[in-house]
């Protein structure tokens, strides 16, 4: 059975550093589970950055790579963490300590911020390591994966209808 669309999907914004490494990725890996889970009037999604520093950018080559090889494509441009975004998102999912730390001190409204790692079945107490210099595209990638399907699951298991999650 096929329930009719909430009027309010949920949103879930995916933030690092600068928003072209690991943000961005999982925004894109997220956004392709959501379309292969039929969720896309359940959910939708974005990245942002606590920095500045590449506003307007694409993502990192490396980025883009890891996400071909999976046969994923992104458009995403690198934009800055808002006020607006604790409004606009139930869900703030942040890749490290810092990053927590950095979203928690503008912190203006009611969504929820925790480590994207939390939602992971393998690496539940850790960061997701930045690539931007050491280029473990594929670690980040990998751990970054998990951590959507496991948001997803949770997602599937205890915010949407059962009739929905035994269509």
């Amino acid at each position: 059975m096929r329930l009719k669309s909430p009027a309010e999907p949920v949103g879930v914004l995916f933030v690092c550093l600068g928003n072209i490494c690991r943000s961005p990725m999982a925004e894109a890996l997220f956004q392709t589970m959501v379309r292969e889970r039929d969720l896309e009037a359940y959910l939708f999604c974005d990245s942002a950055g606590t920095g500045d520093y590449h506003i307007g950018s694409l993502p990192h080559p490396g980025t883009l790579e890891a996400l071909r090889t999976a046969g994923i494509t992104t458009t995403h441009r690198a934009r800055q963490l808002s006020t607006n975004d604790f409004t606009l998102f139930q869900y703030i999912l942040v890749m490290d300590r810092e990053n927590l730390r950095d979203t928690l001190a503008v912190a203006n409204g009611p969504a929820v911020v925790k480590l994207v790692m939390e939602y992971s079945a393998q690496h539940a107490d850790c960061d997701v390591p930045d690539p931007y210099f050491d280029g473990r595209f594929n670690t980040v990638f990998e751990m970054v994966s998990d951590a959507c399907r496991g948001f997803l699951n949770e997602f599937e298991r205890n915010l949407v209808p059962t009739e929905f999650a035994n269509r």
